[in-house]
């Protein structure tokens, strides 16, 4: 025991009132680093001892741990810091891991992670408040040097309907939807294909409920969402327990991830019973009983079983509990490695707080994914909040700005928001806040927006973009200058007044609309794809075995002043067909074009026999352009069984260029490579080029190149 502790141990046999705040004061506040350098815009990781753990880790109110920064040009900014459990991890796809294997090591604690914004000297200390009380820590130095990233993703400052890095190179979003991560070596192995084939932008979420990946939501071993009925019972005073009765089969503990044990591991599960009239509780490990049963009568009454996990042992076996005799109470269950080691049934409690109660293995897990995206070039458009969290549905606590229930949102939203950041902020394969999925488009969401807007611009030095979704088109939204992205899911179902069977002029026509009818601000189609008339997977899909639907979707959007790609949805399906190939020609075409610096403007053109139409992008000096053939849809192709034929012959006539000589590039768009090479000359600001023959497709870039002679 440290001297403090003698003295606190002396002033409380005495019955001196010792408050929190005075434990606090008696324990020293430490900052250290991994690293005393790093590289500009890389991370440098902060161990924090010292803050204390007797407080509400995840709710700021209660405990504030944040770095204080001050950076070499001497500006000053704080960013969090987080409360974080630590796992061994495997997943290896062989034996016992093919799927997440993790497992806790030694207590939480906190940490903080640091990516440096400019090159030189940083200072940097903790401060912590909790009880009324502030301390601070010791300072830490830490140089960043110059290195090759290109730093975080923004709205360009100079062309503000296309996004940029920290350094103004242009970010064009090449990419698609893996929305829920169940597993992260199938997400990894995802992310890698993206990546080879010159992806670099996907949107995931960390708000699946108990069905996937979510930061904050139910997790419990007694039921899910679609069918949540658990067998719960109230106390008096509230707390509630779980009831197993003679009469219904046993009650499985089904945590919404396996328990990871390791082999050869004496562990302890633990908790109380009781029952009005004399029973007993049978406890069934893999269909075997866990010892004899155990007794419960009118009082609770703690009970411990305890077993060696084997030498293949590295999953918890399934646990089932059985009544004999009557109907018997559970509550405070517990499973932990002998030596009180940490929890590892946490999902058993029943009273488990959902709301400001973040899911540290999965908060884990997203760190794994982050890494994956990392190592392969991706960025990711982070989904965060859960629309029902804590079963208070989001059409209930939204209809009113004024109401407790719309305060209580706005709280929890920056509470997590604020841990987000802390996390992954770092991140330069961090994109873009995503605050939720499709939220109704009719909801009066401005005051929630503005207030999480001001958070993150205060809380997150990084200056991720933030964005939202929503069902239908919202106006309203794409109004919002608090909202820094517009973001589109539209689908192309077989319904009314839709063009369903053309997906270059579907695109064209809901991108038109929401760049028309909002600020300039980037818009992405952030889902997209083929849908039955009720949004499922539409049974076209799969008859377009050459995915024409995605390789056309992909050019229109390209060039048609988004900023981004069409981002898919079907993941699970288009993986096997190798979806993947589709995204290396357009990285390879876009690779180049100075989406930020050659003040672009989209436009379009049909030919006068409809035998070929023109999508395309041009500035003063520059012009990029894709040709295609309207008998070359995924509707005429795939479904029809049709074969386009060749175009002869279109030519364009592009007006508004310098005059000069430019070199026209024509590109195969299925394999990503320059076809042709030709010199043109545009007098007057008029230039015309005719393509080459085309049965489906062709695309051309055409770049200044001198000056005219004057004689």
């Amino acid at each position: 025991m440290r001297p403090q502790s003698y003295q606190l141990a002396f002033l409380l046999a005495f019955g001196v009132v010792i408050t929190y705040a005075d434990i606090l004061s008696a324990q020293t506040l430490k900052l250290s680093c991994g690293v005393q350098q790093v590289a500009i815009y890389e991370r440098a990781d902060f161990k924090i001892v010292g803050v204390g753990d007797q407080v509400k880790p995840f709710d700021p109110e209660q405990v504030d741990c944040r770095l204080e920064i001050r950076a070499p040009s001497g500006k000053s900014f704080t960013l969090p810091a987080f409360y974080a459990q630590d796992y061994e991890f495997r997943n290896d796809g062989a034996g016992a891991f093919t799927r997440d294997w993790t497992y806790p090591i030694g207590k939480p604690g906190w940490c903080a992670r640091f990516a440096p914004i400019e090159t030189g000297e940083y200072s940097i200390m903790v401060r912590v408040t909790a009880a009324g009380t502030t301390r601070s820590s010791n300072t830490v130095r830490l140089r960043c040097i110059s290195g090759k990233s290109h730093g975080f993703v923004r709205v360009s400052k100079t062309a503000r309907r296309y996004l940029e890095t920290s350094d103004g190179h242009p970010f064009f979003a090449i990419g698609q939807n893996l929305a829920f991560i169940k597993d992260v070596r199938e997400m990894s192995g995802w992310l890698g294909k993206l990546g080879q084939n010159g992806g670099n932008y996907v949107r995931v979420w960390a708000c699946c409920g108990d069905w996937g990946l979510a930061l904050e939501d139910r997790k419990s071993a007694w039921g899910r969402s679609w069918d949540w009925n658990p067998p719960f019972v109230t106390l008096p005073g509230g707390a509630k327990c779980v009831k197993i009765d003679v009469s219904s089969r046993a009650i499985d503990v089904s945590p919404t991830r396996g328990v990871a044990l390791k082999p050869g591991k004496n562990y302890v599960l633990t908790g109380s019973v009781q029952a009005d009239v004399h029973a007993s509780l049978q406890l069934l490990m893999g269909g075997t009983p866990l010892s004899t049963p155990i007794d419960a009568i009118k009082n609770w009454t703690p009970f411990t079983r305890e077993f060696t996990s084997g030498p293949q042992d590295w999953w918890m076996a399934p646990l089932a509990l059985r009544a004999n005799d009557g109907a018997v109470k559970l509550k405070d269950i517990s499973l932990r490695e002998s030596g009180k080691g940490p929890e590892l049934l946490e999902e058993a409690d029943p009273d488990r707080q959902i709301v400001g109660n973040y899911n540290m293995v999965d908060c884990f897990l997203m760190d794994k994914v982050m890494e994956a995206a990392e190592q392969n070039g991706v960025k990711l458009q982070l989904v965060v909040l859960s629309r029902d969290l804590g079963g208070k549905a989001f059409d209930i606590w939204s209809k009113d700005p004024k109401s407790a229930d719309y305060d209580a949102a706005i709280k929890d939203a920056r509470n997590l928001l604020r841990y987000a950041v802390a996390r992954w902020g770092y991140s330069q394969s961090l994109g873009m806040w995503e605050y939720y999925n499709e939220f109704d488009p009719g909801a009066p969401t401005e005051r929630f927006y503005t207030e999480l807007a001001a958070y993150l611009d205060k809380n997150d030095p990084y200056h991720h973009p933030h964005t939202t979704s929503t069902w239908g088109p919202s106006p309203k939204d794409w109004k919002l200058t608090t909202l820094d992205t517009t973001n589109l899911h539209p689908y192309m179902r077989n319904v009314k007044d839709e063009p369903y069977k053309d997906e270059t002029v579907f695109v064209l026509e809901k991108g038109r609309e929401a760049l028309e009818s909002q600020p300039v601000k980037p818009v992405l189609m952030s889902e997209f794809g083929l849908a039955d008339d009720k949004f499922g997977l539409s049974p076209y899909l799969k008859n377009d075995t050459q995915l024409v639907h995605i390789h056309n979707s992909l050019w229109a959007s390209a060039l048609s002043g988004l900023a981004g790609t069409t981002m898919t949805w079907w993941w699970e399906t288009l993986a096997p067909m190798n979806n993947w190939r589709h995204y290396m020609p357009i990285a390879a075409f876009t690779a180049d074009i100075p989406f930020t610096k050659a003040n672009l403007k989209p436009f379009s053109h049909s030919a006068d026999d409809k035998s070929w139409r023109l999508v395309g992008l041009h500035g003063d000096k520059c012009a990029y352009l894709w040709f295609s053939n309207p008998d070359a849809t995924y509707y005429k192709i795939a479904v029809e069984i049709q074969s386009p034929k060749t175009v002869e012959g279109a030519m364009i006539t592009l007006n508004g260029l310098t005059a000069g000589r430019y070199q026209v590039e024509w590109w195969d768009t299925w394999t990503g490579k320059p076809t042709k090479k030709e010199v043109a000359k545009a007098s007057g600001g008029v230039l015309r080029i005719v393509a080459p023959g085309f049965s489906r497709d062709v695309a051309c870039k055409i770049q200044f190149s001198s000056m005219l002679s004057k004689h």
